[in-house]
């Protein structure tokens, strides 16, 4: 079967049988929830408007259905990237142009990631926004941090509407 256009696929789920839940990125970089009802003939397309940051991007990184038809949703707002000229080094960025000319500040990629809080969100049905508070601090050790074991990565719901994810070598469960 084919899939919705113009998108990229993040996650896909069997709900129900025949219903299929799958979240992707639009070409706009937007998230969006499709669902299907006849086992990915056809699909019906839902936005899902994350909170917004003045002056800032919404990235999502990790989106899933849940075994009851929620999302889950884990996203950060960040500066937007600047370009990078072709003669710099491969993880700087050329600093602003002024009237007075280019400054001689660079800035490093990784600098873009410091400071960078996550959050999470469980969007209902109707498309309702559901903040849910997550300290992962609470799951990992020092080290783990030095890993770089500090964000989810992979998400999944049981049948009962736990979430699963891991952090590093944890598997952890929420109720």
């Amino acid at each position: 079967y084919e899939g919705p256009k113009d998108v990229y696929i993040q996650n896909m789920v069997s709900l129900e049988e025949e219903k299929i839940g799958m979240t992707a990125y639009s070409d706009d970089g937007k998230i969006r929830a499709f669902t299907s009802d006849d086992g990915g003939k056809t699909w019906d397309e839902k936005a899902i408007d994350l909170p917004k940051e003045e002056g800032k991007e919404t990235i999502v990184n990790i989106s899933t259905f849940l075994s009851n038809g929620n999302i889950f949703v884990s996203y950060y707002h960040m500066e937007p990237m600047k370009e990078e000229p072709a003669t710099l080094e491969e993880n700087s960025v050329e600093g602003e142009s002024t009237e007075a000319g280019v400054s001689d500040e660079v800035f490093y990629k990784d600098d873009y990631f410091e400071n960078i809080e996550y959050k999470y969100a469980v969007v209902d049905g109707d498309g309702k926004i559901n903040d849910i508070e997550i300290d992962l601090s609470t799951y990992i050790n020092e080290d783990d941090m030095n890993y770089g074991y500090s964000m989810m990565e992979q998400v999944k719901s049981t049948l009962d509407g736990d979430l699963l994810f891991s952090l590093g070598n944890k598997v952890v469960q929420l109720d």
